[in-house]
C-alpha cells in the first residue's frame, strides 16, 4: 500500500492534496507525507534526508558504539580495580589478590555484562 500511495502521488499531474490521497487510502496525511518525503529521499530527489540504507547503516553504527562504551567502562572499573588505572597520589595501598578480582566480576558480572571463566 505505501509503495502504491507514493506512485499514485508520484505519478500524478498536477500533485494531489496530500490530505485527499491520504484519506482513499486510510492513512493520516503526515504519514503519507513521511512515506513520500522518505521516497523522495531514497531516490536521490531529497538531499535533506537519510535514506533508508544511511539509517540503517546510522542504526548499526549506533548499536556498535553503545557496544563499546560498555566495553570500555568495563574495561575502566576493572583497571581501577585492579590498580592498574593512573594511580590516585592520595590514596596508599597494596593491589588486590586475584581471588578478589574474582570476586569483583563475580559481583558486578550482571551489572557490567561480562562473561567469566
Amino acid at each position: 500500500m505505501r509503495e502504491r500511495a507514493v506512485r499514485m502521488y508520484g505519478a500524478a499531474e498536477p500533485k494531489p492534496v496530500i490530505r485527499r490521497l491520504a484519506e482513499e487510502f486510510g492513512v493520516h496525511h503526515e504519514v503519507l507525507r513521511g512515506w513520500i518525503r522518505q521516497a523522495d529521499a531514497d531516490t536521490d530527489e531529497r538531499d535533506v534526508l537519510l535514506t533508508s540504507d544511511e539509517r540503517a547503516e546510522l542504526s548499526a553504527l549506533r548499536k556498535e558504539n553503545a557496544r563499546l562504551e560498555r566495553a570500555n567502562e568495563v574495561l575502566r572499573t576493572a583497571s581501577v580495580f585492579r590498580g592498574t588505572a593512573r594511580p590516585d597520589p592520595t590514596r596508599t595501598g597494596r593491589r588486590r589478590s586475584s581471588t578478589s578480582t574474582r570476586g569483583f566480576v563475580d559481583l558486578h558480572v550482571d551489572t557490567l555484562r561480562v562473561q567469566h571463566r
